[in-house]
């Protein structure tokens, strides 16, 4: 006992909070002007990511604000899915709040009744998602990663507060119309979306996707920045990939000493503002 009790004192201390620190390493999903949450994306310590939506986006598509969703976007944004002709080829874009997420090559499906039903190009929210590409977690595939409601779209103007579901969204009865700035007001009812969703939720078949876009897509339409070419040991790291595997990347190096531009030779935003 004393010799197993000396050899345990001798061993070099290890740390767990490191050990957590460097596997939980959580993205920033909000940018202040006099509160910089992280570096710019071409600076060392930048964080990117291979999935195609997040938990901001979930929150703003089922009907958040505030602390849930943020301060970018509108409750109710929708997943847009558009057909798209590139290279001859249909290619399918999957956009959120109007701006291109990821290029599929094939459209999404779910299946009913064990048959592969194909979304069709359209608007849908949200029902659920987690923030790793596919459907694996570790070693094992849940059913949950990416779900859409489909036949009905939660939106603002489908309820009045106290008044009649007259399409006009106003928020309060019909005699009692409240206009901002001259425009009617609109309440945002994430109850009566999470009644539209019970039931009409579909698991996405493959998960949550990958940010890809076709080589032959004319890349001069996004703001990107090609990391193909670091090095996997040294300049850019595979974050926690035991458990979400290619999903969270971490640069370990600065890309530009002078600038931080992107493939089109744009200056990337810097998220102070």
């Amino acid at each position: 006992l004393a010799t197993w009790v000396q050899n345990q004192l001798s061993t070099p201390i290890t740390s767990h909070r490191k050990f957590f620190r460097e596997r939980l390493s959580p993205r920033a999903v909000e940018s202040y002007q006099y509160g910089i949450p992280g570096p710019r994306a071409c600076d060392e310590g930048a964080r990117f990511r291979r999935f195609s939506f997040t938990y901001k986006d979930m929150e703003l598509s089922r009907g958040s604000s505030g602390d849930n969703a943020g301060n970018d976007g509108l409750p109710f944004t929708p997943v847009e899915i558009e057909t798209m002709n590139i290279g001859g080829t249909d290619h399918y874009a999957l956009k959120f709040n109007g701006h291109i997420r990821t290029i599929l090559s094939s459209p999404l499906q779910y299946e009913d009744n064990g048959l592969l039903v194909t979304l069709p190009d359209g608007a849908y929210t949200i029902c659920h998602l987690d923030e790793v590409v596919g459907d694996l977690i570790g070693n094992e595939s849940f059913d949950y990663q990416f779900q859409l409601v489909v036949g009905e779209l939660c939106t603002s103007s489908y309820t009045d507060r106290d008044g009649v579901a007259d399409g006009k969204g106003d928020g309060a009865t019909d005699e009692e119309n409240i206009r901002v700035g001259g425009t009617l007001f609109r309440i945002f009812d994430m109850s009566s979306c999470n009644a539209i969703t019970s039931g009409n939720c579909k698991r996405i078949i493959g998960g949550n996707p990958e940010v890809s876009l076709p080589d032959a897509f004319d890349k001069s339409q996004v703001s990107w920045v090609d990391l193909s070419n670091l090095d996997a040991s040294s300049e850019i790291l595979n974050i926690n990939s035991e458990q979400t595997h290619d999903s969270n990347w971490l640069l370990q190096k600065d890309m530009s000493s002078l600038s931080c531009v992107d493939e089109n030779g744009n200056e990337i935003p810097n998220p102070a503002g």
